[in-house]
């Protein structure tokens, strides 16, 4: 009866502790949405290109290439503009887009939203997200591929109030 009673005993403590370390996937959810920015890469001392990432509510997702004067936060132009979908189910986030947008190089200067040119691109992405510094930090990390192919194995953002 003893033994009976440890038995029990310890199975409660491991099912609460097990429920504690599970991740609610509504907080996943709530904390993706919004914006999110990698770090950017230099165009002139001044002027940088981030990779931002939208999360709407509504599961809608926009992705932008998105050049910046970082002296005034003002936006130059833009380089890339994906449209589609995501779904979270807990870690596992799946990105679908099914509207990609690239900018004219034959074009000098700076290239704005609404005259970025519509290609017949699409992709479809899964990756393994994290949280990490009270949900300001974001990492996608990709699954392995093909020795012959160039892959990432892991995307840092940043969640950001800029407008972009």
């Amino acid at each position: 009866m003893q033994r009976l009673s440890v038995l029990l005993c310890s199975l409660s403590i491991f099912i609460a502790i097990s429920s504690c370390q599970e991740t609610n996937p509504d907080q996943n959810t709530m904390a993706l949405n919004g914006t999110w920015v990698d770090v950017a890469s230099t165009e002139t001392a001044t002027v940088n290109t981030y990779l931002s990432y939208h999360f709407k509510a509504n599961n809608q997702l926009e992705i932008l290439r998105v050049i910046i004067n970082d002296n005034n936060n003002e936006v130059l132009g833009f380089k890339y503009r994906g449209l589609g979908t995501y779904s979270l189910y807990e870690e596992t986030l799946t990105l679908s887009v099914n509207e990609v947008y690239l900018n004219n190089d034959t074009v000098h200067g700076y290239t704005a939203l609404e005259n970025l040119v519509l290609t017949d691109g699409t992709f479809e992405e899964v990756v393994t997200i994290s949280f990490s510094e009270n949900n300001k930090i974001l990492t996608f990390e990709y699954p392995p591929c093909q020795a012959t192919h160039n892959c990432q194995g892991e995307l840092t953002l940043y969640k950001s109030e800029l407008p972009f």
